[in-house]
Formats: C-alpha cells, structure tokens, sequence
C-alpha cells in the first residue's frame, strides 16, 4: 500500500530517467512537480509533460509560502490567490495529461500560520475540487497539525520536511511523524524521509541525488498524452479517382497496470547550489547545516555566510573546498551522524 517514489523537483531528461531507473531497482513512479509561484522552475531542469507521460505519478502543485502570503491585505486577497492558483493548477493537470478525479498535491512547507495562510490553502483546494480533483497537503509536522484542527478541506496529507531515515533505520529518531496527533493519522497518506542515492555522469547535468518519499500507491495516477482528433473518412466519388490512403492510427500510450497492496516505488531532488541561489532547495541546505551545529538563518539565500559553513564542512569531510553544495556534499551532509 505504501510504495517509495522519487521526489524531484528538478526533472530528469530521457537519458537521466533510463539510469535513475536501473540504479533504482523496482522504481514505478516519481513526484512531478507541474509548476506554482513557489516553484523556481528557472533554477532547475523543469518538468514537462512528455516526461510524466506513461509513468504512475503524483503531481505537486508549490503554492505561496509564508513570505508571499503575509504580504496579501487580508482573507479576502488571500480567497483571490487561492482560487486563482488552484485554477493555474488545474490547468496544468489538465496539459499534463491528468484525468479528472486524480490526486494534486500543494506543496507548502514553511512554517507560517494564521488566518491567511488557512484561507489561501481552503481557497485552493476548494477550487480543485470543484475541478473535479482530489487535493492533498504536503507540509511539515507542526502544519498539518495545525490544518486538520482548523479546516476539513483536504482529503489526505504528505508529511514532509526531511525525516531521516526514521520508518528504516533504528537509530535515527522519526520525530516528526511522533508530533502528529492521533486525528491526523488517518489522513497521512505518506511520508518523506532522507535517503541519498547517487547517480553519476548522466548526459551533460552532472551528478543526481535520489531522495525518497513513501506514499500511499492510491494517490499515484498516469498522465497521456491526448489522442489526436480522429480524421473522417473522404466521402466516396462517382469517379474512378483513387481511394485516400488511410490514416494511421496512434499508437496506444502504455498504461501501468494498478499496484497491489504492499509494492513499492522511489524520487531525485537536489540541484547543485552555490553562491547566489535562493528558495526552499537553499533553506533545506541550511537546515542541514544547522544540524551539523553550524550557526546560520535559515532564510533561503546562498551567501557568504552559507557558502563559508559549506566550506568548513567540506575541509571536515575531506571534499574539495569550493564552496558549492554539489550530490557529494549534500550526501556527505545528509549521512554524517
């Protein structure tokens, strides 16, 4: 019931995709991230619809964060932004090749409440559903907490934000999902957790680090590729003019068969980061650090004071002192006890 999948926000091309699948014995699905104003689609290879097509995937939506919604005047822009973000979603469900009645993921993540943030994340859901489309939430521990005590829009949730390892290996402590409340159990639908599974010298992008996610195999769906409009057959002639040929048919998109109970799937995030870049991918990075006891905000900017503790914990673990945040430095940083 709950397969591993593969979480990328930034997508693999063709060539990349063939060797994530071998290394990655038994993978059937990915998370795909179709877009959203929190979704820094410039930073990374973007996923595209011929990329989800014909694979069982979960589509991710990354709304506003915390930033961007304490700068709306009020609820009342916050309803404005909310369905007008889960209109672009379902918009983009619907050019990926998503059937109605699939499941769409909102990705918010930072740790902001309030009224306005409830109301932006009611306001899109509440439009998806109106789509026809089941919306679930993907956020932290302390978020889906605070979600289920105060809205019963979403139909499930992800808990997120990097719970090391905690479902397989004993001695890393899976804190987050021991802070969710008994009332939310029912509706976790999966988890993220931090395993690193190296991909190297894959076409010109360089090195990819695999990170997995567990869900339930019944929020994944396959996106197709939309038939082309049928061509009508020429009228016959009285005439002795020679018959059209016909024209070919497509040929069928091949569609997974569903899974059963108790198989299991894995997802590739981690852009290399360097002085300059900025967003969640940067934020995560920090909070490594800070685990690793070094002193720095977590506020999303690479700068110097990022790049200096990257270069110290490089020095530390014998990798070369450049200073960018590469697959070997984030493994490095995402195992080091």
């Amino acid at each position: 019931m709950y397969p591993s999948i593969w979480d990328s926000d930034a997508a693999p091309n063709k060539a990349q995709t063939a060797v994530i699948d071998k290394a990655l014995a038994g993978i059937i699905g990915n998370m795909v991230y179709i877009g959203g104003p929190g979704y820094a689609k410039d930073a990374y290879h973007p996923w595209t619809p011929e990329l989800a097509w014909g694979r069982r995937t979960l589509p991710i939506y990354v709304g506003r964060q915390s930033d961007a919604l304490s700068e709306l005047e009020g609820t009342q822009e916050a309803t404005t932004e909310g369905s007008t973000d889960g209109s672009e979603a379902a918009a983009l469900l619907a050019s990926f090749g998503y059937p109605k009645g699939c499941v769409i993921v909102i990705d918010y993540e930072e740790g902001a409440t309030g009224s306005k943030v409830l109301t932006y994340l009611t306001s899109w859901a509440s439009t998806l559903k109106a789509e026809g489309y089941k919306p679930v939430v993907y956020s932290s521990a302390d978020i889906l907490k605070w979600i289920y005590e105060n809205s019963a829009i979403f139909e499930g949730c992800i808990c997120a934000w990097w719970i090391k390892n905690g479902l397989y290996n004993p001695n890393l402590n899976p804190y987050q999902i021991a802070t969710l409340p008994k009332y939310v159990f029912p509706k976790l639908r999966g988890w993220q957790y931090s395993t690193a599974v190296g991909v190297n010298n894959v076409s010109d992008e360089g090195a990819w680090t695999v990170d997995v996610s567990v869900v339930d195999s019944a929020l994944l769906c396959v996106a197709t590729k939309a038939e082309p409009e049928p061509v009508p057959s020429p009228e016959p002639v009285p005439t002795p003019t020679p018959t059209p040929e016909p024209v070919p048919t497509p040929e069928p998109v091949h569609i997974p068969q569903p899974l059963g109970e108790g198989e299991y799937i894995v997802s590739v995030a981690a852009p290399t980061l360097l002085d300059g870049a900025n967003g969640i991918a940067v934020k995560r990075l920090q909070g490594l650090l800070v685990a690793q006891g070094y002193e720095l905000a977590i506020d999303g900017d690479y700068g110097p004071v990022t790049e200096s503790a990257v270069k110290d914990f490089q020095h530390h673990v014998n990798i070369e002192e450049d200073g960018i945040t590469g697959p070997e430095t984030l493994t490095a940083l995402m195992t080091k006890g």
